[in-house]
């Protein structure tokens, strides 16, 4: 046997036994965390989650853990970014996403929202559908009536503005270009 396969393959073996090892550490810490959720225990619970991410950050259902505790806390947008956290680790993962989007919605992200309700549609979701319609219709209702607003008063400011913040949020970004340009040429102070 070659000598330094041998060393090569021990160190592969060990390398592996400190990554289970750190994972089993990982599961561990999680299960005394998912412990620590009663109301008065939260704090403990989060700092557990933390410890377990720590640990293991490439592991989804421990950002999900975090995520639902920092939500029974109020953290709405920590619990967006653990979920958005898990969401990138396990794109598959439909319900995270879903509950992803909602929150984003709910923090003000509501560009981002729609993204993801609209590719959650597409298989399939009627709720997500549901959520992108309400996010989607209102912004083509606006961009159709600040269009009429142009065309009655084509030098109005805060209608490109307005305008171009609603092309952008619905991914209209072409328009939304387009209006800025006006709307800074209109106040160029304005940028």
């Amino acid at each position: 046997a070659n000598p330094a396969m041998a060393n090569n393959m021990a160190g592969l073996k060990q390398s592996e036994a400190e990554g289970h090892e750190t994972l089993g550490l990982a599961a561990l810490t999680r299960a005394s965390a998912n412990k620590n959720t009663d109301p008065k225990k939260y704090d403990a619970a989060i700092a557990g989650f933390e410890q377990a991410i720590a640990l293991a950050p490439n592991r989804a259902p421990i950002h999900k853990d975090l995520a639902y505790t920092l939500l029974k806390i109020g953290e709405n947008e920590a619990a967006r970014d653990q979920l958005g956290e898990a969401m990138r680790l396990d794109p598959a993962d439909q319900h995270v996403a879903l509950e992803y989007a909602f929150l984003c919605y709910e923090t003000k992200q509501q560009a981002v929202a729609r993204r993801i309700f609209d590719r959650i549609r597409k298989t399939g979701d009627p709720t997500a559908e549901q959520a992108f319609q309400n996010i989607d219709k209102p912004l083509a209702d606006g961009i159709v009536r600040w269009l009429k607003a142009l065309e009655l008063s084509p030098d109005n400011f805060s209608a490109h503005q307005e305008l171009a913040s609603l092309a952008e949020q619905r991914d209209e970004l072409a328009l939304a270009a387009e209006q800025y340009e006006k709307a800074f040429k209109l106040r160029p102070d304005e940028r």
